[in-house]
């Protein structure tokens, strides 16, 4: 069990290119949400918060990246 003091807490995670999928983003209320699928189907990233504009240049960016490994 964590504790209530966490912030020195930090998980990161890597992946290849290659193994970039597909992008999504799903709009909502405070924040999208951008979610980036792996050819493996298994660790998708989900990052939270993005403004509409944000998402919009990550999804582009990660969409030019798969594009490019084709």
């Amino acid at each position: 069990r964590l504790g209530v003091i966490t912030f020195w807490r930090k998980e990161e995670e890597r992946m290849a290119v290659s193994k970039l999928a597909s992008v999504i983003v799903k709009g909502g209320l405070i924040g999208d949400t951008v979610t980036i699928e792996t050819t493996g189907g298994a660790n998708a990233l989900v990052l939270k918060g993005f403004s509409k504009m944000k998402a919009k240049q990550l999804r582009d960016k990660v969409q030019g990246l798969i594009e490019s490994q084709q």
